[in-house]
């Protein structure tokens, strides 16, 4: 009788385990299954693409990442986190209040940044200092006048609607230190974005200027950042009008799981009247951007960016007749002497100060 019904248990469980992905194969094209992960999944092995003693690691690779119903049951692990055990649903993001989504970061510096526990030594801070004098006389060299463009953490613009069961420490952090000694110590040119967007945002409070579900600014913060810098290198760039829309970006939505269920309710804006004649030779977001115009700025402008430079490439593209944009992981520093640029700027996000320590013309 125990065998029988270990035989019968033993069936089911089989069944089970095929109804699952025979049922997936019927549904599949009912379902939501878009890939919301910033890469390619995983395919599975051969021996052509894969070494023979990597075939199980790899097979638990394309195992993990096309799992069937994986968008579903990350999504009912999400909702089960934040709604039943009310704890944030994923180890990169913080649940803070009013539908706002908040960065750790991926070592933690967006939080600690917060907190302000996170600080540079002092030879740390002279390491920068270095680094950026000898960049500055590299561009100098070439009759290339060189910037730093600071872009702030959401976790600092809207610190209002962080959980206040997070604590701050300090209200200074790595930010604010390489800002102050850089400006006492130094004469490279620095502009720290966070006064700027913090006299829009409290001028216009009913206008967000960061996403709910995202790390980044929107597009209307895109242009705050874009006319800083454009002011700041006397480059005419057009006063705009927005107009609100909800197409926006959800990398914490993606990050949280919780995509399926946040779909369309962010806040975004688009710019009235902002010219699309310019030519776009190419437009990769984890690349370069190349952008060519005829009659405006003929000054050449170079961005070593990361992706707060996204949602400013347009208005960028808009100004200047040549512009180049590469992401800092793909830049080398032989782009500058190919390129002539006569203006260089090191964008970087706050939480990203550290990468100071490793960038370097020369």
């Amino acid at each position: 009788m125990k065998k029988n019904t270990a035989t019968i248990w033993c069936t089911i469980f089989i069944g089970i385990l095929l109804l699952i992905p025979a049922s997936y194969m019927i549904l599949k094209s009912h379902i939501n299954t878009t890939n919301y992960e910033n890469r390619e999944l995983a395919k599975w092995p051969t021996l052509e693409t894969t070494n023979w003693y990597r075939f199980p690691e790899a097979i638990d690779d394309f195992v993990s990442d096309n799992f069937p119903y994986k968008n579903q049951l990350v999504l009912m692990n999400s909702l089960a986190n934040r709604d039943v055990f009310k704890d944030n649903p994923s180890a990169n993001t913080i649940m803070g209040k009013e539908g706002f989504i908040f960065y750790t970061g991926e070592t933690g510096n967006s939080l600690a940044q917060y907190k302000g526990t996170l600080k540079f030594s002092d030879e740390e801070l002279k390491k920068i200092v270095d680094n950026l004098n000898t960049s500055s006389k590299y561009l100098e060299d070439r009759n290339c006048k060189f910037i730093l463009f600071i872009a702030p953490n959401k976790e600092r613009m809207y610190s209002e609607y962080m959980p206040e069961s997070i604590k701050v420490y300090d209200d200074k952090c790595s930010t604010d230190q390489v800002v102050e000694y850089l400006n006492t110590n130094t004469s490279i040119k620095t502009i720290w974005a966070y006064d700027n967007l913090k006299r829009y945002k409290e001028s216009n409070p009913e206008k967000p200027i960061y996403y709910h579900l995202d790390t980044h600014w929107n597009n209307l913060g895109a242009y705050i950042g874009a006319k800083v810098l454009c002011d700041e290198i006397t480059a005419n760039i057009p006063d705009l009008d927005f107009e609100q829309t909800n197409n926006s970006s959800y990398d914490l939505a993606n990050y949280s799981g919780l995509r399926l269920v946040l779909e369309g309710k962010d806040t975004d804006y688009e710019p009235i009247g902002l010219a699309d004649d310019y030519e776009i030779e190419l437009d990769d977001i984890n690349g370069s951007f190349i952008y060519h115009n005829t009659g405006k700025d003929d000054r050449r402008l170079m961005i070593c960016r990361d992706s707060f430079t996204i949602g400013m490439r347009r208005y960028i593209g808009n100004v200047f007749n040549e512009s180049y944009m590469p992401h800092r992981n793909e830049f080398e520093t032989s782009m500058v002497d190919e390129f002539k640029p006569d203006v260089f700027v090191y964008e970087v996000c706050e939480r990203d100060i550290d990468k100071l320590l490793n960038f370097r013309l020369e």
